[in-house]
């Protein structure tokens, strides 16, 4: 694959931001870790002619010259991509067919990886048991939006339940909200955004378990679905979208509140995008 111009020193960029955090994670005490998550697209590239993909070859490109600059720079990462490719599940309970995004159940194997990839660093964690199940609503995904509704094809969405949930709280940008982290409408049809309510600045979910550790997450939408259930195994949990957020840089939070983990969390439509939640300072 022909690297498009632009691309290596952009990661070079990218890289050099995300090295940075890793390093004031490390002196803070916490592990770092990039995820790196497949949009619906790149997981479904097989089924569609090449017509219908020309963006393949550019994604490619990006994420080659992505990786070269992890592998130099020595930042922790982790691309689920190869999870979902070797998953026994079918890909249809993995990534939503009128949606760019995972499902929950997508969302849980990539935490597990995640879970795997920490435990190698020295952290353990385990989700507990989780039954999903499927809510009986119209699932509105990002395709069939920008269809109107108007498409054959139909999705689901996926909730979970599970014995003795721990006590939550629950505030969003300071404010003390409904301990949740579904938000399913009275009436239909139902949206990602029934993952954490949607997008928000700073989500900070307490557990009153001073045993586990803390975690960070830094990401965009992806991070959603994950933080439904990543909470259950940590004390803390903290979230943060640099899209809204507009207090400290992350380099200063980190400081201020010593996470035992800091993951950043991004699919590859932005991997070298260096605003938002590529903004890392």
């Amino acid at each position: 694959t022909i690297c498009p111009p632009g691309y290596p020193a952009q990661a070079e960029e990218m890289v050099e931001r995300l090295a940075a955090i890793q390093a004031i994670t490390e002196e803070n005490g916490g592990v770092f870790l990039y995820v790196g998550v497949p949009t619906q697209r790149t997981v479904f590239r097989d089924r569609y002619p090449e017509y219908l993909n020309s963006d393949g070859p550019r994604t490619e490109a990006q994420n080659a010259a992505f990786t070269q600059a992890l592998d130099q720079a020595g930042v922790s990462y982790l691309f689920l991509n190869e999870v979902y490719k070797q998953s026994t599940e079918p890909l249809t309970a993995l990534y939503s067919p009128v949606d760019h995004h995972y499902t929950l159940k997508g969302a849980a194997l990539g935490l597990e990886a995640v879970y795997e990839a920490l435990e190698r660093r020295g952290i353990g964690l385990s989700l507990p048991e989780l039954t999903f199940t499927s809510l009986d609503r119209t699932f509105l995904g990002t395709y069939n939006r920008r269809l109107y509704d108007l498409s054959p094809v139909q999705g689901t969405l996926w909730l979970y339940e599970a014995e003795a949930l721990p006590s939550l709280t629950r505030l969003d940008d300071g404010k003390e909200v409904s301990p949740n982290v579904f938000s399913i409408p009275e009436t239909s049809p139902v949206t990602y955004s029934a993952y954490m309510g949607g997008d928000v600045g700073e989500t900070i979910l307490q557990t009153n378990r001073p045993a586990l550790p803390k975690l960070l997450i830094v990401g965009d939408s992806f991070t959603n679905a994950i933080e439904t259930m990543a909470w259950l195994s940590f004390d803390e949990m903290r979230s943060l979208d640099y899209r809204y957020y507009t207090g400290m840089d992350l380099s200063d939070y980190i400081r201020d509140y010593q996470p035992d983990v800091v993951l950043i969390l991004r699919d590859e439509s932005v991997y070298l995008n260096l605003t938002g939640n590529g903004d890392l300072k």
